[in-house]
């Protein structure tokens, strides 16, 4: 089988797209986008499409806060899926050890005041806001029952985390039973906080070396992880959005939309955000040995 080689590329147009993708790692977005917004993320994936499909099943998936806060809101996606996606006795709590939880935490979720939402094709659906005090870099479950059959999921590949499913309505449960675990977050897009100190948002946008590939499992030790660490340390309440794809590209879907095609929902859409650091796609495209074939074409005036 022929395959296209890498020179295909032009260099003037792959230039052209890394300088105007570096002029946004030194020019924060507009301020006024910050100061207008009431949430501010704490956690967030970037959406892919999946083959997983549920049915009458709990999934218990395991977070990881940037930041603190007073309130919550999660976010559930259907962005990928085949059919409209109902979701039911959605739960967040303090997660103890494992897929076990600390119930004297837990909160029930509602979606404009009802149990349970159901999610059209391409949809994103956002929790009501309810008090609870979260704290920087800790564990939240985020549990949701899916009573009927969901179709393909929409997921994210690569969690660096250990998530549970578990059969029946189980969302509310100190501890889960008949468990499966899975690396991977589905559904689960967004867990945003209120948090009056905040300063905005920081997008951490790429492939792999974002997603956290090589890092220690259940560790937390991307390096979006220790730049939270960093900024909490140095008494900044910034939050840091993991929104990396391993194997993701500049130009080309594939592994998750391209960079392009994904950075309006996974960085401008994104509650809060004031920067965003631009990584490792572009290593992506290079050693990719099938470019789009418009990728010797310079990118459209803006």
């Amino acid at each position: 089988m022929h395959r296209s080689p890498v020179p295909r590329l032009s260099i003037t147009a792959l230039v052209t797209v890394l300088l105007s993708a570096i002029a946004l790692v030194i020019t924060p977005l507009a301020t006024g986008t910050a100061a207008a917004a009431t949430w501010t993320g704490t956690w967030a994936v970037s959406p892919q499409t999946g083959d997983r499909q549920f049915s009458n099943q709990t999934l218990r998936q395991i977070i990881r806060t940037s930041i603190s806060g007073t309130a919550i809101r999660v976010q559930l996606s259907n962005a990928f899926g085949t059919q409209p996606v109902t979701f039911a006795n959605v739960h967040v709590a303090r997660r103890t050890s494992e897929s076990s939880v600390d119930v004297s935490t837990d909160k029930v979720l509602t979606f404009g005041g009802q149990a349970s939402i159901t999610v059209p094709v391409g949809g994103l659906a956002a929790s009501d806001e309810i008090a609870m005090n979260v704290a920087a870099e800790s564990d939240l479950a985020v549990s949701v029952h899916l009573p009927s059959a969901t179709g393909r999921a929409t997921y994210h590949q690569m969690s660096s985390q250990s998530n549970y499913v578990a059969p029946g309505n189980v969302s509310g449960s100190a501890n889960l039973t008949g468990v499966q675990e899975f690396g991977n977050y589905f559904f689960l897009a967004n867990l945003d906080v209120v948090n009056a100190s905040a300063t905005g948002a920081v997008v951490t946008f790429g492939a792999s070396i974002v997603d956290g590939v090589g890092s220690s499992f259940i560790a937390n030790r991307r390096w979006p992880n220790r730049l939270a660490t960093r900024l909490n340390a140095s008494g900044r309440t910034i939050d840091v959005i993991n929104q990396g794809i391993s194997g993701n590209r500049l130009l080309a879907d594939g592994a998750g939309q391209s960079a392009g095609n994904r950075f309006e929902r996974d960085v401008l859409n994104q509650p809060g955000v004031r920067w965003v650091v631009f990584a490792d796609n572009p290593i992506n495209d290079l050693t990719s040995s099938n470019p789009p074939p418009t990728a010797h074409r310079p990118p459209p005036a803006s």
